[in-house]
């Protein structure tokens, strides 16, 4: 959606190249995968990432940022640096998430989600039934 040419990068099997890893704490990897941190590159400086949150002005931050690194790339390049192309269409989607409140909206259809594949339904009718429903349609129709 973002960059429609990217999709190939992690299409499939390719999906876990060393070009879509990175090596974080725990609390980083979180933060990642919750859009919370971004690694926005340094201008000239190959590899070079400064890693800060999308919302700088974030209360309760669970590690110190921002900081700026240089990811280790082995001299003979045997083992693919992370894909530049990748953190910038992660970020992007960041600060979408961040400045369009979707994310707030996304976590609480996850939640729902979740309470209903526990088997909890509300008796008061607000459980999102439809939603689920289509939801795992679209899972099916994937796999």
């Amino acid at each position: 959606m973002f960059n429609p040419i990217a999709i190939h990068l992690i299409d499939g099997v390719d999906i876990d190249r060393p070009m879509n890893a990175l090596t974080l704490t725990h609390d980083l990897h979180k933060l990642f995968g919750n859009f919370e941190i971004a690694f926005e590159p340094v201008d000239s400086q190959p590899h070079t990432y400064r890693i800060n949150y999308i919302d700088s002005d974030r209360m309760g931050r669970v590690e110190k940022l921002p900081v700026t690194v240089s990811l280790f790339i082995t001299p003979n390049r045997d083992v693919e640096p992370p894909s530049p192309e990748l953190l910038r269409i992660h970020s992007a989607i960041g600060r979408i998430l961040h400045l369009s409140a979707a994310g707030e909206y996304i976590d609480e259809f996850i939640r729902d989600l979740e309470e209903m594949e526990s088997g909890e339904v509300m008796q008061n009718g607000t459980t999102r039934l439809d939603d689920y429903v289509w939801f795992r349609l679209g899972a099916m129709s994937v796999h």
